[in-house]
Order: C-alpha cells, then structure tokens, then sequence
C-alpha cells in the first residue's frame, strides 16, 4: 500500500531536473571565507601545514612518520581521504 510521493509531482519532477548555472555562487561549508582565504588559514595552521608539505611532494600512506606530531600523524591516517579542491584541502 502507498500514499503517494511526499511532495506534489511538478515539484518532484522539476527538482529532478535542476541543474545549477556553472557561475552560481553555491554555498560552501564556510561561507564567509574564500577559498583563498581557507588556504592561507591552512597554511598558518602549524599541523595542516606539514600536511599540504606531504601533500605537495606526494607523501604516500606508508611514508616514514615518526617525524611527526600526533596531530599531523592523525591527518596522515586519513590523507586518502583528503582531495584539494579551489586550492583547498578536504
């Protein structure tokens, strides 16, 4: 037995359909900083940047990390995760 779909078939249908415009200003996790800003505060973070270190000279899980903090080494158990986008680490 159904009831039906939770909302009206038109609105279900055109929300099928939507597609944002390539320039729509879509809202972001933070959305009070830029992304250019985002960087700058993952760089003076003294973890995060030993992180975008590995990640810029292409550390692999495996890599040697006795060197580093536990914060760092926590980042690290998670860098297969992590994907940069807009210069941004996520």
């Amino acid at each position: 037995m159904s009831i039906g779909p939770l909302l009206p078939t038109e609105t279900h249908l055109r929300s099928l359909h939507y597609s944002p415009p390539e320039d729509a200003n879509l809202p972001h996790v933070f959305p009070s900083y830029s992304h250019k800003e985002l960087r700058q505060m993952q760089q003076k973070d003294d973890s995060l940047k030993e992180v975008w270190k590995c990640w810029e000279s292409g550390w692999h899980t495996g890599d040697p990390v006795e060197t580093f903090s536990p914060e760092v080494k926590g980042w690290l158990r998670e860098y297969d995760k992590l994907i940069e986008q807009h210069g941004v680490l996520y």
